[in-house]
């Protein structure tokens, strides 16, 4: 199996002690029905010392853009990640050393399209 890591969203704190990172993967075995891509959540810091990877969610975006969680920061302890409401998802942990996971379901992709 062949797997590629892209990056697509990489985002400090607003007190620059942590960053979210928005990474997707996307793996192809030899035949197609083996083949999945999936987006991943993780906060990172090199503080105080030693480097801290979490691992916070994993969305199965079948490759679509439009699937890929979105994050935004609404506090320097909170962080807000959006999932599509149609994907499926696992969450790691609600709360990773001091920043709280809120988790939505995002539905305006689907608002966009009734315009």
């Amino acid at each position: 199996m062949v797997c590629e890591t892209t990056f697509k969203q990489i985002l400090p704190s607003p007190d620059h002690k942590w960053t979210v990172v928005v990474d997707e993967e996307g793996c192809e075995g030899m035949m197609a029905f083996i083949s999945y891509v999936s987006a991943n959540v993780d906060l990172v810091t090199d503080r105080p010392i030693i480097l801290q990877d979490i691992p916070i969610v994993t969305v199965d975006t079948i490759g679509y853009d439009y699937r890929r969680p979105r994050v935004v920061w609404l506090a320097p302890d909170v962080l807000q990640i959006r999932i599509p409401w149609s994907a499926n998802f696992d969450l790691w942990v609600r709360n990773a050393n001091g920043v709280r996971i809120d988790m939505r379901y995002d539905t305006s992709w689907i608002d966009e399209g009734k315009k």
